[in-house]
């Protein structure tokens, strides 16, 4: 059995940092007036760091009085410090740091080759410093768009631009967007009308092409052979434009925003604003929550029967559940903060006050319904009984078999009888 004294090691290195008098390195870091020299050793800084198991090899280093004299200009003061105390100790203490001195000790961790630390400086700047990530929401998704260290961040830059695209897209920091970056969100699910994005495009093509704009905006000017649409193209918006012609090819066909046959994507940004307890037709920015789907039963592909339900969904906090109806084509479906649990042969749902039902009514349009008395226990068990191939939703203690929606409940309801399904989907909501 080995004993390990790893704390003990950490302390008695990070004294050696500040009271050893047999340094052999001086490193000076940052520039013009903010610049500091630190003092370490050349043999703890290359068995920690590879970048310095390189730097100060025989044939890199200068010398003056026996001293390594090394020099990192582009790493300030601030963030170096941090660094060394890392290096001798093994702790990073980010407590009372400023975000932005985090966030270039991200850089300076790629640049030194401290890998163990990308991803946990990542979580701590998102977790704990999300705000001046959206105040510099630009200046942060450029940097770590190209780099494959950042991934954690890349990943949440451009999840929330998909999930709320309209403020960066009407931002002057989209017009000057790198290609790349606009390529490459252009081909994720964003969620927005496509021609909206076919607007903002438009206007990122107009500036990035120093011929457009006011310098060429005069048209009489322009001639036959300044046409920028291709022939094949022309005649398709010719006939486009006619009554009754349809177009011979069909481009940009919806994006899926999340996975599912039931509902339509654009009642996605309804459901979250629902989630939320916000106005149906309520703008989301950076500043609001930003949600996942996760589809963990499809009945097509899974089986309609409880007890493929129960596998999938048993225990599964904050769900939604969607299903389609076979001869009205309707959906009907619901969402809880709190989850299904399956118990002596019943299914149990404690609402939470965020709880409510969906349904489409008469006019194709998706309705509300809350709950009223969030104190209930309410028995889940006719939600996922099937009854000979037939779905009865009833959300009393007693199954209410004729309704689909008891007003004893919830708020509003949509009565009818009950309906063959057709297909039904659960998603597990997950909170960014």
């Amino acid at each position: 059995m080995a004993l390990l004294f790893h704390s003990d090691l950490s302390k008695d290195f990070s004294s050696i940092l500040n009271d050893a008098d047999d340094y052999n390195v001086v490193i000076q870091v940052g520039e013009n007036k903010n610049t500091k020299e630190f003092r370490a050793h050349s043999v703890i800084l290359r068995a920690r760091s590879r970048y310095f198991k390189s730097a100060l090899s025989t044939e890199w280093v200068t010398k003056k009085n026996d001293m390594i004299m090394f020099s990192k200009p582009n790493i300030t003061p601030i963030v170096f410090d941090i660094v060394l105390k890392y290096i001798y100790s093994g702790v990073l203490n980010l407590e009372n740091c400023l975000s932005e001195d985090i966030f270039e000790l991200l850089i300076a961790s790629d640049e030194l080759n401290l890998e163990e630390l990308f991803e946990p400086i990542q979580n701590y700047l998102i977790k704990r410093h999300k705000t001046w990530i959206q105040k510099n929401f630009d200046f942060v998704h450029r940097t770590v768009f190209y780099h494959v260290s950042y991934k954690v961040l890349q990943d949440f830059c451009l999840d929330s631009i998909c999930a709320i695209p309209q403020p960066f897209f009407i931002s002057t920091d989209f017009l000057s967007l790198d290609k790349d970056i606009l390529y490459y969100l252009l081909g994720r699910d964003l969620q927005i009308d496509e021609i909206k994005v076919w607007d903002f495009l438009i206007k990122w093509g107009i500036e990035q092409t120093p011929c457009l704009g006011n310098m060429n905006s005069d048209r009489t000017e322009w001639n036959n052979e300044d046409s920028i649409i291709p022939n094949n193209i022309y005649e398709e918006i010719e006939e486009f434009c006619i009554r009754g012609t349809l177009p011979k090819t069909i481009t940009l066909p919806p994006l899926n925003r999340i996975e599912s046959n039931i509902i339509r994507p654009k009642f996605i940004s309804r459901i979250i604003n629902w989630i939320d307890k916000k106005d149906k037709d309520f703008i989301r920015s950076y500043n609001d929550a930003l949600y996942k789907f996760d589809l963990i039963h499809k009945g097509s592909r899974d089986g309609m029967s409880n007890e493929s339900v129960e596998n999938k969904c048993n225990f599964q906090e904050s769900i939604l559940f969607l299903i389609k109806c076979q001869i009205t084509q309707k959906m009907f479906g619901g969402y809880t903060p709190v989850g299904l649990y399956y118990h002596m042969d019943h299914h149990y749902m404690n609402f939470a006050d965020t709880s409510f039902i969906i349904y489409y009514d008469e006019n194709d349009d998706m309705k509300l319904c809350r709950l009223r008395d969030t104190h209930k226990e309410v028995t889940m068990s006719a939600i996922f009984n099937f009854y000979r191939s037939h779905y009865v939703f009833a959300f009393e203690t007693f199954y209410t078999y004729r309704s689909f929606f008891a007003d004893s409940l919830y708020s509003t309801g949509y009565r009818g009888s009950s309906n063959t399904i057709e297909e039904i989907e659960v998603f597990k909501v997950v909170k960014r």
